[in-house]
């Protein structure tokens, strides 16, 4: 076999096992996404670009509680047609 086969042959083999080893392996913990419903809020900070006149700092409470969370982004009146 030529060279060129056998680096052929052995990437594809590489990738062919990554393949199945992305597919196979146990989801861990750490990928779950969002929070555990409950009480109380999750506070996000975050800070602005600072400036001679000093930076921004800002500070958003969300809830835990799925029912406040979706009653945040429904109009609190109803619509009107025009």
């Amino acid at each position: 076999m030529s060279t060129f086969w056998i680096i052929f042959l052995g990437l594809g083999a590489a990738v062919v096992a990554t393949f199945i080893y992305a597919l196979t392996r146990p989801k861990s913990g750490l990928a779950r996404r969002g929070t555990k419903s409950g009480q109380g809020d999750i506070i996000a900070e975050g800070g602005g670009s600072a400036t001679f006149e000093g930076g921004q700092q800002h500070i958003t409470h969300v809830t835990r509680d799925p029912q406040k969370y979706a009653e945040a982004f429904a109009p609190k009146t109803p619509r009107t047609k025009k």
